[in-house]
């Protein structure tokens, strides 16, 4: 672990930071990361809690340190979050999705659940979309769905709210991801996910259907697909849309430009230059909305590109996190 947080690929190297595993007396197993001076990785931001500061007592030439516990476990129920002081956890396996199998968390002390892919019952939540019921506590299971998701949920919701949505077809051009292969390989029933990352593979996805659940006056008016294709970074969402009111493409862009200067400016950028996928790879947004690359083909039809990246996807999931938190200490305590 220590290995995989200093040494990146697609992110760089985590220059003047350091990691190391601790074994304390009682056997638990630390990863302890030093920062020596500012980070000059692609993409690394890093917020300094005071509290943390010189913690490793490294006097002036640590500017930052922390340690956090890791542990080996395949069963949540047997995870110490109660001991930890864990309230919300952030659930990335992929394994436990439904909130069911999430509540084994709970069962061992978190107070609130986020996962990080779409789960077939957990409610799903888009931060600057439909996230007022995090913000009220009304939920302990939610689901940040995923950066192609976001970055749609972002797109109709301006596109209702302005204009009205009749339906739409989005494809995304899926950049390179963990379970990409890197040569031909058994796959399931979809043998086409199954074959190597040096291909274009049009792959089936439920984004459209799911995002139903934020906009249900539009379920079975908006379908999706996939083409995964091997670059790395930013992945492109084409979204092909019929509007109910007669609109020119300009107030179109007008309506994304005020967008993303108001309520959605932290989820939501105007490009106006022409920019390709490296251009954003690292932005912490998770709509990019590409004002020169869509176009009009009459007054209710039009193509809309943008694009969305893994990095503002686990910005979301922070975001969600602190969201889920809040709500645990500001809920009122029941008597």
């Amino acid at each position: 672990m220590a290995y995989l947080l200093t040494h990146d690929t697609q992110y760089g190297p985590l220059m003047d930071w350091t990691a190391s595993v601790a074994t304390s007396t009682s056997g638990s197993v630390k990863l302890v990361l030093a920062q020596t001076g500012p980070s000059r990785a692609r993409g690394f931001r890093h917020h300094a809690d005071p509290a943390s500061e010189n913690a490793t007592g490294a006097g002036a030439e640590c500017a930052t340190s922390f340690a956090i516990e890791t542990l080996s476990e395949r069963n949540p129920l047997h995870i110490p979050w109660r001991r930890l002081g864990v309230e919300c956890v952030l659930e990335t396996c992929g394994v436990f999705i439904s909130v069911d199998q999430c509540m084994a968390h709970m069962q061992a002390g978190a107070k609130k659940v986020v996962l990080s892919t779409p789960s077939p019952d957990a409610p799903l939540i888009v931060c600057g979309v439909n996230d007022e019921a995090a913000k009220q506590g009304k939920y302990d299971v939610v689901s940040a769905g995923s950066g192609q998701i976001v970055c749609l949920a972002i797109l109709v919701k301006v596109l209702k709210e302005n204009f009205g949505v009749v339906e739409g077809l989005a494809s995304a051009v899926q950049s390179a991801s963990s379970s990409t292969r890197s040569v031909d390989g058994v796959a399931g029933k979809d043998l086409r996910s199954g074959r190597g990352a040096n291909n274009i593979i049009p792959t089936p996805n439920a984004a459209a259907k799911i995002i139903a659940r934020i906009f249900p006056e539009l379920e079975g008016s908006i379908a999706s697909i996939s083409y995964h294709v091997p670059t790395w970074g930013a992945s492109l969402l084409d979204f092909n849309v019929k509007t109910e009111k007669p609109v020119a493409y300009e107030d179109i862009k007008r309506a994304f430009r005020t967008a993303a200067e108001s309520e959605l400016q932290p989820f939501l950028a105007c490009a106006e230059e022409p920019i390709v996928s490296s251009d954003v790879a690292f932005d912490s947004r998770s709509c990019i909305f590409d004002a020169d690359a869509g176009f009009s083909l009459n007054k209710n039809f039009f193509k809309l590109v943008s694009w969305y990246n893994e990095t503002a996807f686990s910005v979301r999931c922070l975001d969600l996190i602190a969201l889920m938190h809040h709500s645990c200490t500001t809920a009122p305590k029941k008597l």
